[in-house]
């Protein structure tokens, strides 16, 4: 879904059970979570969601929790922190008999770290009609332990004023004349050090080619030459 819409449109499905409620949420308002074990709530009719908070945090209660599920008698709460924090409660849950959380707000890479250690459930794609409408490069059919919400561009910001030199790639930011212009948001350091990797000629997971962002100048000099710049 691009500039941020919804990858796929609103279930008209009725859901009956919390977890098939949980389930239709992701498929038809399109969150972007991952499922964790049920949480503690199961009588009642709360669903809490692990997410980031500020904005996007409102995005969801505004678009989702309130006119979708607020009608059918489901209450959301929000359970807002950093993606590392929760990712640590979750890993430390795994031993009980019921997670604190029901739904998880995560980033792709974020779900492939929780998948391989087993603190995921799968979802039921046959309980999500509208899964058919997720975006081909987004599917989820092999590994069906999140529903895809949003994806984002990673791309250079600049202001013209301080960067004289229109960036072309992100070998921009390891451009020795920007040193001490650049600044990167820290939760995007995966996809930051992926950039970098490719940058230095190697593959989006080769670490030892993405150090040398430290060194400026060798990192650069191979983006010039056998690097592949984003």
């Amino acid at each position: 879904m691009e500039n941020g819409s919804n990858i796929m449109a609103k279930s008209s499905q009725t859901l009956v059970s919390r977890r098939a409620t949980m389930k239709g949420m992701l498929a038809g308002v399109a969150i972007a979570p991952a499922m964790i074990r049920p949480g503690f709530a199961q009588a009642n009719r709360n669903i809490v969601l692990a997410t980031w908070g500020g904005d996007y945090a409102k995005l969801l209660t505004k678009h989702v929790s309130g006119p979708v599920l607020g009608p059918r008698g489901w209450t959301v709460i929000n359970d807002e922190a950093n993606v590392t924090q929760r990712k640590a409660k979750v890993l430390a849950e795994r031993r009980l008999p019921a997670g604190t959380s029901d739904v998880q707000a995560m980033t792709a890479t974020d779900v492939a770290e929780m998948t391989a250690v087993g603190t995921l459930d799968k979802l039921d794609l046959s309980k999500i009609p509208n899964s058919k409408n997720i975006i081909k490069t987004f599917s989820i059919a092999d590994s069906p332990h999140f529903s895809p919400h949003i994806y984002s561009g990673n791309v250079v910001v600049y202001n013209p004023k301080l960067i004289l030199d229109t960036p072309t790639g992100m070998d921009a930011l390891w451009d020795p004349k920007n040193r001490g212009k650049v600044g990167i948001v820290d939760i995007q350091h995966v996809y930051t050090t992926m950039s970098a990797a490719l940058v230095a000629g190697g593959k989006p997971g080769d670490f030892e080619k993405a150090k040398k962002a430290a060194t400026y100048g060798d990192l650069v000099q191979s983006s010039n030459g056998e690097g592949n710049p984003l």
